[in-house]
């Protein structure tokens, strides 16, 4: 019997950006102003140049300040933001212009940094030509070993650690040398770019050894949580490093590819990494970037009260207390600790059995917290000097806005989350059209398409979800449970 074959249908593509607008107007004017200059300049969605200012604020406070969401639950302000977009959006503007005070800051530093490396290396220098001396003396006859052993140890007293480079930021980093960065910079850091496939290759464990996961460092870092390595050093001496208290901001631009590979990472869900990421799936502007005659560049006089914000974060610092470290307090008022009550119990309501965020548990329950750290981003981004001091009260109005944004990125987390799930039978379809079209077979079968497929290899089921897809789109026929025909006007 002959198959009879239609016209396939085109597949839909992922319709992942939403049509709700940020609003800028939540955010601290320096910020806003320089939000919506780069908008204006690069043609950028808004929430770009936002969010990408947020992380560079979090990167700046570190870990001078913490906020203190209830009595017994404090939080540096580590930050997960992921900016989603296809090749062509413009990524590139938004990171360079949003993230230009970091990178002036550590140039500003360079100089001493290279006088302090002058420093230690002379220092080491004569402390080796002094252990010299002590092991020559050794070697003579009737020499006094432990006056010579209290000698030499006086002497490596005096030797000097190199102190780290003075950048703030990686672009592209292995998780091992990220931990050496953060552990060499009190334990904090961020890693900001605008391509960030490396990073997050790098959490899907593709550069590590075995099968599992590189999400580790970047969960502890936003987390705050405990994070130890130990391992065998250089000559085999062993090497053990500890962060007690690690703050790791990230903010990445993404292709909508590889986020919805982690999106749709079960173990990174059952982690909690996928919880404490707040996605944006930014509007495309392609077709509407339209440039008019006399049309003025970027107005650097707009971006100064910015990277005048970023400079005054980056230098302020809090008087250390009688323990010997140097934190800011940020306590929520009486009235925002209301709010931040009530904005917990309706999320917690929310998620029980059958009610809207049943199914998003994992990233319902992160969103307090991480509003909680939004509400110190602006606490201190509006009152630089802040940080200058050892407490602070965010008021009632800060938190609002806060939890406006909070709201904001937790129905975009949820949102896209959702969508992910949902079309993962057509991601696979997708994956499979693209290998029968460069294949050109008569037929397949789940087995083959398991056995064959670029990496990562669906399961069966897997498989035959995405070839139903295509069976309803008229690009094949299914014969049995794991066998089907291809259309042959595949083109």
């Amino acid at each position: 019997m002959e198959n009879k074959w239609s016209q396939p249908i085109p597949l839909p593509g992922f319709e992942g950006a939403h049509t709700n607008g940020y609003n800028l107007d939540l955010l601290p004017d320096p910020l806003k102003r320089a939000a919506k200059e780069v908008e204006r300049f690069a043609k950028v969605p808004a929430a770009s140049p936002a969010i990408v200012g947020l992380s560079c604020i979090a990167t700046a406070i570190s870990k001078k300040a913490v906020v203190v969401e209830r009595d017994g639950l404090e939080h540096h302000p580590a930050m997960f933001f992921t900016l989603i977009a296809a090749s062509g959006e413009r990524k590139s503007p938004a990171f360079s212009n949003m993230t230009k005070p970091l990178d002036k800051w550590s140039m500003d530093q360079q100089s001493n940094y290279e006088e302090k490396l002058i420093e230690v290396k002379t220092t080491n220098e004569m402390v080796d030509c002094s252990i010299a001396k002590v092991k020559s003396k050794a070697r003579r006859p009737k020499a006094n070993m432990d006056v010579l052993q209290q000698d030499m140890m006086a002497f490596e007293q005096k030797r000097l650690l190199p102190p780290p480079s003075p950048n703030l930021f990686t672009t592209d980093t292995t998780e091992e040398r990220l931990f050496q960065k953060m552990h060499e910079r009190n334990e904090s850091f961020a890693v900001l770019t605008g391509e960030g496939r490396s990073a997050l290759d790098q959490i899907l464990g593709k550069y590590s050894p075995g099968s599992g996961t590189g999400d580790g460092l970047y969960l502890s870092g936003i987390t705050g949580d405990k994070v130890t390595r130990d391992r065998m050093g250089n000559n085999n001496i062993p090497e053990e490093r500890v962060m007690y208290k690690p703050c790791l901001n990230v903010c990445i631009m993404i292709q909508p590819d590889k986020y919805l590979e982690i999106a749709r990472h079960p173990s990174l869900r059952d982690a909690g990494t996928l919880a404490r990421i707040w996605p944006v799936w930014l509007p495309s502007m392609v077709g509407k970037r339209i440039e008019h005659e006399d049309e003025k560049g970027l107005d650097l006089s707009v971006m100064d009260s910015y990277n005048t914000l970023i400079n005054a974060l980056l230098t302020n610092k809090p008087p250390e207390s009688k323990q010997g470290d140097a934190t800011h307090k940020a306590h929520l008022s009486n009235e925002a600790q209301e709010l931040r009550r009530l904005f917990h119990n309706q999320i917690e309501e929310m998620m029980a059995k059958g009610n809207k965020l049943d199914d998003m548990r994992d990233i319902a329950s992160k969103a307090v917290s991480q509003t909680c750290k939004m509400a110190l981003l602006l606490h201190l981004a509006d009152k630089s000097e802040l940080l200058n001091q050892s407490e602070s009260l965010i008021d009632k109005e800060t938190w609002i806005k806060a939890e406006t944004l909070g709201k904001y990125h937790l129905n975009e987390a949820v949102r896209i989350q959702r969508k992910s799930s949902e079309d993962a039978a057509m991601d696979m379809a997708k994956r499979i059209l693209d290998w029968t079209k460069q294949r050109r077979p008569n037929e397949l079968t789940t087995t083959d398409l398991s056995q064959s497929l670029p990496r990562p290899r669906p399961k069966a089921d897997e498989a035959r979800s995405g070839c139903d897809v295509l069976a309803n789109y008229q690009y094949l026929k299914k014969v049995s449970n794991s066998k089907y025909l291809v259309n042959p006007q595949l083109e």
